[in-house]
């Protein structure tokens, strides 16, 4: 299984910054839903059998970072069709996403992502997901821009209304800009009152968390999480990505080492046959670096070793290089 985080953008909701080069396309991830690609699309709406080829089309190319041709497309779909909110959502999907991979977010890019946000929200009014992603463009973007802190709290109460799931992301999304910690906490509460069964969920909060400076509150929502998975005995994305980002957190955060020992070799263990994704080589990297930090070098050199026989990412070899160096007998 490759890991795709492929729901609203990269860049709509919460900002998570990874490693330099580490996996994603961009230096924001998005987790907004860990469905299939039929579940994310039956979000956009009815789309007949030409149309869902169109989004899928479209949604390759963004992922791909081709963005010309998801342009291209999207126009395409819109003229065919100028009254489907799905189309206009991608458009506006492929200007936010163009815009977070440049170095500078283009003033037309944002207003062709504002315009286009606003009539996927104007043609589908009762579409959670398209008010969630206008939301998160007044939120994340620039007042300059079109950023707008105020008409993103007024759609808080209407996209809750349509739809508890997103309602919560969008709370998350505003109170991690601009409440404290006591309002986080609120929303621990509610989450695993309300929301226990939701993992896509429980995790967009952990990382929150993470995100918003609050390591204590960000430990104690993964290792809640974790224990969640531990119950579950589906296994998909969400608990792998539950995985990788629990080892990760132990070691930035230098606590629990062996839970992120455990989480990562269960992760890689996951990817046996599988190594294209690209979390693979950092779930490596974080492990050895765990293992480090509990004295189990030799365990720690197999996975150095491993990056430099496996990867071709010169930047992660040199620091897999450079850690194998500090160690004894290599």
């Amino acid at each position: 299984m490759k890991i795709k985080m492929i729901s609203l953008s990269i860049a709509l909701l919460l900002s998570l910054p990874l490693s330099a080069n580490e996996a994603a396309s961009s230096h924001l991830v998005n987790l907004l839903d860990n469905q299939t690609y039929t579940d994310e699309y039956h979000a956009l709406g009815n789309l007949n059998a030409a149309q869902l080829t169109a989004v899928t089309n479209i949604e390759h190319a963004i992922e791909n970072e081709d963005f010309a041709q998801a342009h291209s497309l999207s126009d395409q779909l819109l003229q065919s069709d100028p009254n489907l909110a799905a189309a206009h959502y991608l458009k506006a999907k492929t200007s936010v996403v163009e815009g977070t991979d440049a170095l500078l977010f283009s003033y037309s890019l944002a207003q062709q992502a504002k315009k286009h946000f606003l009539l996927a929200e104007k043609l589908a009014p009762t579409n959670a997901k398209f008010k969630l992603a206008l939301m998160s463009f007044y939120l994340n973007t620039p007042a300059f821009f079109g950023g707008n802190a105020s008409a993103a709290e007024n759609l808080i109460a209407p996209i809750t209304a349509l739809s508890t799931h997103y309602g919560f992301l969008a709370k998350l999304a505003y109170s991690a800009e601009f409440k404290g910690k006591e309002e986080l906490e609120k929303l621990i509460s509610e989450a695993q009152s309300k929301h226990q069964t939701d993992l896509t969920l429980q995790l967009l909060l952990g990382l929150t968390l993470w995100q918003s400076q609050q390591p204590d509150l960000a430990e104690q929502q993964l290792l809640y999480l974790d224990s969640l998975d531990a119950r579950s005995t589906k296994d998909d994305e969400t608990k792998q990505l539950t995985r990788y980002y629990l080892g990760k957190f132990c070691l930035k955060n230098k606590s629990e080492p062996t839970k992120g020992i455990d989480a990562l070799n269960v992760f890689i263990q996951n990817h046996i046959g599988n190594t294209d994704d690209d979390y693979l080589p950092w779930a490596h990297y974080y492990l050895a670096q765990l293992l480090l930090q509990t004295e189990q070098l030799e365990d720690a050199k197999q996975h150095f070793n491993w990056l430099i026989n496996h990867q071709t990412d010169e930047k992660l070899i040199k620091l897999a290089k450079k850690k194998l160096k500090q160690l004894p007998n290599t």
